[in-house]
Formats: C-alpha cells, structure tokens, sequence
C-alpha cells in the first residue's frame, strides 16, 4: 500500500478497512469504515450469512461490507453526514476495486451517509452518494 499516492488521512482508513476485510469469509474479501472527520464510527465486512435488512435492498441478502458497517452502528450513533470507506484487499496483499454496489448506495443513502471512497486497482477513488445513485438513472 505504500506507492499508493493517497493524503495521509485516508491512509489510516484504508488500513483500519483492509484489517476489518481480514474477516471476511467471502470469496472476495471486502471491509467498510464509517468515519466522522479522523473519527472510525464503525467497520463491517462482507459476509455469507443473511440479515432481514439486507433483505430490502438486496435479491440475495448476504451481508456486504457497507450494510454490516450501518447495522453496527446503526443504533447507537447518527450517521447523518458521515463517510464510507470501502476496500477490498486480494489475497497477495494488493488493493481492487470496492466500488458500492447500487444496493449499498442506498443503504447509504438511506442512514444519511453522504460520502464513499473506495479503493481501485491502483488508488482510490470517491463520490457523494446522491451523484452515485442519479448516475443509475437513465
């Protein structure tokens, strides 16, 4: 991660999230940060077990890293106006693109998280999660 060229703030995110994907028991192993300025409010990864709320915006409710990160936090802070940072980690230590899917966009969306930033095959990258789902309309 070190020829990354990314500010230093989210280096430390992009660790905190790459730890949380060490978890993960899914094929590709994705982690999600919830952060307030430097503060981590919360960090979830992706998962082959179901959630009934991951049921209203996914066919197939496994539970991916940003809905993890919200249940997790969910109850006992305010998301309203946070960030999200997604990385997915490959099994030779290199970064990949954790992009949100549109379900997690509007899981996003819907908690009042209003930033993503995920990692690509190279850097990172971000977006207001609005702009994110007014690109899916046609």
């Amino acid at each position: 991660m070190t020829n990354l060229n990314v500010q230093k703030r989210y280096k430390s995110l992009i660790r905190s999230a790459a730890r949380a994907s060490l978890n993960s028991d899914y094929k590709l192993p994705l982690g999600a940060v919830i952060f307030r300025g430097k503060r981590i409010l919360a960090t979830g990864w992706n998962q082959n077990k179901t959630h009934n709320y991951a049921s209203q915006y996914m066919e197939y409710p496994y539970l991916h890293a940003e809905v993890d990160a919200i249940l997790s936090a969910r109850y006992r802070v305010d998301l309203e106006g946070t960030s999200i940072f997604v990385v997915r980690l490959l099994k030779n230590g290199r970064l990949a693109m954790a992009k949100p899917c549109p379900h997690c966009q509007q899981a996003c969306n819907d908690v009042g998280i209003k930033r993503a930033y995920w990692t690509t095959d190279t850097n990172y990258d971000e977006a207001l999660i609005t702009d994110m789902l007014l690109a899916q309309i046609p």
